[in-house]
């Protein structure tokens, strides 16, 4: 919780500032933030690791056992998500541009938006999709 209100406090420049609301149990988190963009880790004694940041990363190569796909996400219909490899609790990213009332200033030549990269690992795919459905 304290995590999530440095950053709606601190993350002024764009909007909306999307934070989860859903985390996996004992997890510490670190921020840093700046007036228009954000990086949160969230990191837990069991090997969870989430990154939440305000800009598109290049998610690493798909193995060949991953998967890679298009889909929509919180109205953005060219999301992209990707399961690094076949194992339960893989590294999973999901990208997508979210419909901004503040854009950022990196994603205005391509839409009003703002980017936001999720991306986890040692979350099983339920698990990840019930974290990323509870950005708020």
């Amino acid at each position: 919780d304290a995590a999530r209100e440095l950053i709606k406090q601190k993350v002024t420049g764009i909007a909306p500032v999307l934070v989860p609301t859903v985390l996996p149990d004992r997890v510490q988190a670190t921020a840093d933030t700046r007036s228009d963009s954000f990086d949160v880790t969230y990191t837990g004694d069991t090997g969870v690791r989430v990154w939440l940041r305000t800009a598109i990363a290049n998610p690493p190569p798909v193995q060949s056992d991953g998967t890679q796909q298009r889909l929509t996400f919180r109205g953005d219909a060219r999301a992209f998500y990707q399961a690094l490899d076949g194992r339960a609790k893989t590294t999973r990213t999901l990208l997508w541009f979210e419909p901004a009332t503040k854009p950022s200033a990196a994603a205005a030549p391509i839409c009003s938006c703002v980017a936001y990269a999720l991306t986890a690992e040692g979350l099983t795919d339920g698990e990840f999709w019930q974290l990323a459905e509870s950005l708020r």
